[in-house]
């Protein structure tokens, strides 16, 4: 099988921290906000996993799409902007640009 390794990346600081995805998609996390993605995504899809809040600008790829796993709510997009806010068992999708299926 393919091994796949993970980053783990956290913000504890006040500040946004802005993460580069390997495919040149970017994510803002607000603090105390978590994500892990694949060092290189591999696959049909671009996906990874979120914790918190967080803004996404994606790189547009029809062809992979990106998914953002947050408990059990699953973020579909192809190429777009969106924040996703998770508190207690709420997840909450605000779209800036494109479309998005949750």
């Amino acid at each position: 099988g393919i091994s796949v390794s993970y980053s783990i990346v956290r913000n504890d600081s006040l500040n946004f921290l802005r993460v580069s995805l390997p495919d040149q998609s970017h994510v803002v996390l607000r603090r105390g906000s978590e994500i892990k993605f694949p060092e290189k995504f591999i696959g049909s899809t671009r996906q990874l996993v979120l914790t918190g809040d967080a803004f996404f600008d994606v790189a547009r790829d029809p062809s992979k799409p990106f998914i953002v796993q947050t408990g059990k709510v699953e973020t579909k997009v192809l190429g777009t902007s969106f924040n996703i806010r998770q508190t207690n068992q709420l997840v909450d999708v605000s779209v800036a640009s494109g479309k998005v299926q949750v």
